[in-house]
């Protein structure tokens, strides 16, 4: 653990006071190593997908192709510190690397703290893992948010019917630094039905580095036409509405994003996306939310099986550049206990506006997920 991750810990507990809250309160659970365990997993993502129609791509007309192998670790320290991280390899990379290693803090009356490495929390679908996702390709709408995951602190905490989340972080992009900061709420009313109605924001000062949306969803279907032209940022400000519902096994997820680009050289860009998503289970089944966002199924049989479909627009034409897209997916997802899922999805998309404007295609997917 980086000395960064201790640093930003012993940050946290120190300044537990001006929230009302005190080590004195809770004592030694802190430390209470009685309670020392290790959790660990691992999970393995194939992709396979026809290409065969798709010519000005330069790859293999059907292949498989390793989309991530991962090993997710928690050490459990005490009732309320716990130690967590998760080591990956990507095709995209081609190396392991270090996506998670953090410290998470489990304070009192529902405050909850983490601090290294992490995820950067951004709505419904940005903060989901990407082994809960309903469909392949996470929605276009979330190619407009440059929030990687990083080095950061966040501070939080849930109640009744609510979730408040605060966070800081800061990362290296064209050799500058990046500090953003985020404020992330949720309404959560959760009985026999489930609903919730979020907001997002988040403010990156960007202080000369690169920015651009480009959007691979859908497996870079289009690749030559989902881009924009690199710009010199100074400031980015990410706005976003998200909403679920879950009643037995009808899943619904809708979101909405707002991007202003603000560059003293090319000038302000503004962009803008929105999905719509639904599942439903063919068997007796259905999703669990956890602050605001997807968890993993329980199957309560040997075997799930539900039918999704998503619709999705992403506006990232501003000043005569970029493009306008719509987007179109119907997939099954097959659950074998909570090991094994299998997708198979055909998505479509058509680019409405922009230099490739008319231009179209479908691909059939298919991916494959192992966890053990």
């Amino acid at each position: 653990m980086s000395s960064f991750v201790r640093g930003t810990a012993l940050l946290v507990t120190s300044a537990l006071p001006a929230f009302g809250l005190s080590v004195e309160a809770a004592p030694l659970p802190w430390l209470d190593t009685g309670a020392l365990e290790l959790d660990h997993s691992a999970t393995l993502m194939l992709d396979h997908a026809d290409t065969t129609n798709l010519p000005q791509r330069g790859d293999e007309a059907s292949a498989w192709l390793l989309r991530r192998a991962a090993v997710q670790s928690t050490l459990t320290l005490s009732r309320r510190v716990s130690l967590e991280g998760e080591l990956a390899f990507e095709d995209a990379d081609n190396a392991w690397t270090w996506r998670d290693a953090f410290v998470a803090l489990d304070l009192p009356d529902g405050w909850y703290a983490s601090a290294g490495r992490q995820k950067q929390d951004f709505g419904l679908s940005h903060t989901a893992s990407l082994r809960n996702s309903l469909s392949l390709e996470r929605p276009q709408a979330l190619d407009l948010l440059a929030l990687p995951r990083a080095d950061g602190l966040v501070l939080g905490r849930e109640w009744g019917r609510g979730l408040l989340q605060a966070q800081w972080f800061r990362h290296e992009e064209n050799d500058r630094a990046v500090d953003t900061y985020s404020l992330r709420g949720v309404h959560i009313r959760d009985d026999a039905r489930y609903w919730h109605a979020g907001f997002s924001l988040s403010r990156s000062f960007l202080n000369g580095a690169e920015y651009r949306v480009d959007s691979p969803a859908q497996t870079a279907l289009l690749e030559k036409g989902l881009r924009t032209s690199r710009i010199t940022a100074d400031e980015a400000l990410y706005t976003g509405l998200d909403t679920a519902w879950r009643a037995g096994r009808a899943t619904l997820l809708a979101e909405g994003i707002h991007t202003r680009v603000t560059s003293r050289r090319e000038g302000d860009r503004e962009y803008a996306g929105a999905y719509a998503q639904a599942a439903w289970f063919l068997t007796q089944d259905q999703h669990r939310f956890g602050a605001g966002t997807l968890r993993g199924l329980r199957v309560s049989g040997g075997v799930a099986a539900e039918v999704v479909a998503t619709l999705g627009w992403l506006d990232a034409f501003s000043r005569n550049d970029g493009f306008v897209s719509r987007t179109a997916t119907v997939g099954l997802n097959f659950y074998l206990g909570r090991d094994l899922k299998l997708m198979v999805e055909s998505g479509r998309v058509e680019i409405v506006q922009g230099e490739d404007r008319g231009e179209q295609g479908t691909l059939a997917q298919m991916r494959l997920q192992w966890r053990f």
